[in-house]
């Protein structure tokens, strides 16, 4: 087994093979140690976007990842994630669908962003310190923006904010204003106010606008108001020391073969503004990643020539093209066969530490991956990652607990048709 999972402890590869075994889905912990052929591309984002883009310049991208249905784009989002949390990065995860988070719907997207923006941290760490993979200590995971302005505010951890808070350039008064009421709210236990205030900044106010309006506070967040907030929320983060933030907007695929022609304008015209905002001055230290099928390129963005302008690519993104806007997923991928052995051998040594089996027969396990995934190759799909990983878990836990044996096309047929 290679080095990185063998080093691996019991408990955490039997968290990897429950989450997976599952409902077929990556880990939001793990990630590296089964990940299969994005190793060109995660280099390019930690060294040319991460590091010098975001963390020495100071700048901003939008990268569009594209790939049909079980391509891998939840996976590659998820190892982004993990990647720039271990650099002391935001991140935030919107899973966008036309009934809980359609993208032209500007205050649902915010809503959504304000409540999943993350950081994950060792106690003690300052803000912009990257995790350490040596450091003693549990890595906590925070999530929302208001439980990492609670962390700042109470001093367990520490931030840089090297002016006043009235000098941060926000493109929102009033946000900055209040969140500002928020922070000295958490200092001060003033609970009440500090729920109240949390209302408006989630963007759910509602009935609270008479008590807001006491306080001095007479706008609220609102779909015209929404995204200037929402870069008015990076601004803040940014000054107080974090190195930026990476948004991921994910599951396009529901969105767009759902939407009307009249949405995908509005998506259109939000992300033109998005990406126009990446390419100016106006919007530092942070990276959006938008996750789409390619019929998104082909279709959709075709008719749209203003964002055509700006997607248009001679070159998918690599070590050598790292400026590409679009990042084709299913162009960099090994051929199906092959992606799927290298995976079911990663989720074998993970079966073996978790389960502590001795004796799987290496041999006899391989073969048996190698019939799986002819048999699914020729019968199933090509490309469906999920479905791959919850077959060969279960054949795995299955020969574990009733000792080694072959694999059967009739056991594969069972197990397609359970």
């Amino acid at each position: 087994m290679k080095k990185t999972i063998s080093a691996v402890a019991p408990q955490r590869a039997r968290a990897i093979l429950n989450t997976m075994g599952e409902s077929g889905a990556p880990p939001l912990e793990g990630l590296e140690l089964v990940t299969v052929g994005l190793e060109e591309y995660l280099q390019v984002i930690e060294e040319e976007y991460l590091g010098r883009l975001l963390g020495e310049a100071g700048g901003s991208a939008f990268r569009l990842v594209q790939g049909s249905y079980g391509a891998g784009k939840t996976h590659f989002l998820s190892c982004v994630r993990s990647l720039a949390q271990k650099h002391g990065f935001l991140t935030c995860s919107v899973n966008l669908s036309p009934r809980e988070c359609p993208y032209q719907d500007a205050l649902r997207v915010y809503q959504v962003a304000w409540a999943n923006l993350s950081w994950r941290y060792r106690a003690g760490q300052r803000v912009g310190e990257g995790l350490n993979a040596e450091a003693e200590g549990e890595e906590l995971q925070v999530r929302g923006a208001e439980a990492i302005l609670r962390l700042i505010a109470q001093g367990q951890v520490e931030s840089e904010l090297a002016g006043p808070w009235g000098e941060i350039p926000v493109e929102n008064y009033t946000f900055r204003r209040v969140a500002g009421r928020l922070v000295e709210a958490y200092r001060q236990g003033r609970e009440e106010e500090a729920e109240l205030l949390e209302h408006w900044l989630s963007g759910q106010a509602g009935s609270d606008r008479q008590l807001l309006r006491q306080l001095g506070i007479y706008d609220e967040v609102a779909s015209d108001n929404a995204f200037p907030i929402l870069r008015s929320l990076v601004a803040l983060m940014t000054a107080l020391g974090f190195p930026g933030v990476v948004f991921l907007f994910d599951e396009v695929d529901i969105q767009i073969s759902s939407a009307n022609a009249q949405q995908m304008r509005a998506i259109g015209d939000n992300l033109r503004q998005l990406i126009d905002l990446c390419a100016s001055s106006r919007l530092g230290k942070v990276i959006f990643f938008y996750a789409t099928p390619p019929e998104f390129m082909q279709v959709e963005v075709s008719a749209y020539p203003a964002l055509q302008q700006r997607l248009a690519r001679p070159l998918n993104m690599s070590k050598a093209s790292p400026q590409s806007v679009v990042i084709d997923l299913e162009g960099a991928q090994r051929e199906p066969a092959t992606f799927f052995k290298e995976l079911g051998l990663k989720l074998l040594d993970l079966a073996q530490i978790a389960w502590s089996w001795d004796e799987p027969q290496r041999e006899l396990q391989e073969a048996n991956l190698g019939r799986l995934v002819d048999f699914m190759s020729q019968q199933v799909f090509s490309g469906g990652y999920r479905l791959f990983v919850k077959f060969w878990l279960a054949l795995l836990q299955e020969q574990y607990a009733l000792q080694p044996h072959p694999l059967t096309e009739e056991r594969c047929e069972e197990l397609l048709h359970n």
